[in-house]
């Protein structure tokens, strides 16, 4: 950045920046993972990348060409599909366990 130009102190700040939004990134996801179930989390999460792709397209005038959609909802949906079947045979597993130790104090 610095060899196309952009002053020292300005490109400082801007790494400045960056971090402390993504701090408080990091912040608010920790307060609502606290609120919520992780699976709503991990839906939430999985909304905001839909959200942020959609908003990158209007604000950067990102032409969409069919393959880019699909690629995306592909990428997408592989990540919502993946944790919420993580999420149920977790629970399945825990459901099971605990089953099992019911069963074995009696």
């Amino acid at each position: 950045a610095i060899a196309k130009g952009i002053p020292a102190g300005k490109l400082a700040m801007l790494m400045i920046t960056s971090g402390f939004y993504f701090f408080m990134y990091q912040l608010s996801s920790f307060w609502v993972l606290s609120q919520v179930p992780p699976i709503t989390h991990s839906v939430l999460n999985t909304l905001k990348r839909v959200v942020i792709i959609i908003i990158s397209i209007f604000v950067f005038k990102t032409p969409v060409t069919p393959q880019s959609a699909a690629g995306t909802s592909i990428a997408i949906g592989g990540v919502l599909l993946y944790t919420v079947t993580k999420n149920y045979y977790s629970k399945k597993a825990k459901e099971a366990k605990a089953k099992e130790a019911s069963m074995s104090k009696a």
